[in-house]
């Protein structure tokens, strides 16, 4: 089991994708939100399908999606979702492995650890979440503004 997790986490350190997406307040599809909505998330995206179905069933989670072609590209796509709390397993089970996307994994781990569920009240989550939300959300868009020289 340990090699398939270390061959995992050299998928997603060369393939993959992990950020955390933000949903300001006052979206048309949620007009009633009053803070902002953060989501973490692991993209991995392949021509080669058995390698995306393994690692949907390796860990169990997340849903695998085919892509059309695109113009400069003649084969189908395969993409692998892993979206919340679904993620964070799987970034806590490759972290000791990986090695590109180690920071960012860093950066995941304390946006989690951060997200404890909240009641949302009247007035939105309070500003100490938020505050320790936004800074994870932040860390990790900084990350990948990185250029290799």
């Amino acid at each position: 089991m340990k090699n398939m997790i270390i061959w995992a986490a050299g998928i997603i350190d060369g393939e993959g994708c992990i950020s955390i997406h933000k949903r300001n307040p006052g979206a048309p599809s949620q007009p009633r939100q009053i803070s902002p909505v953060y989501r973490v998330d692991i993209k991995v995206k392949m021509i080669h399908k058995p390698a995306i179905e393994f690692l949907a069933k390796l860990f169990g989670v997340g849903t695998i999606y085919r892509e059309q072609p695109g113009k400069n590209n003649k084969r189908v796509a395969w993409r692998w979702d892993v979206y919340g709390r679904d993620a964070y397993k799987v970034i806590k089970l490759v972290f000791p492995f990986l090695i590109v996307k180690r920071k960012e994994a860093i950066a995941i781990v304390k946006f989690m650890d951060a997200n404890i569920r909240t009641v949302v009240r009247r007035n939105g989550v309070i500003p100490e979440i938020l505050l320790l939300r936004e800074s994870a959300y932040k860390d990790l868009r900084q990350l990948k503004m990185f250029e290799w020289k």
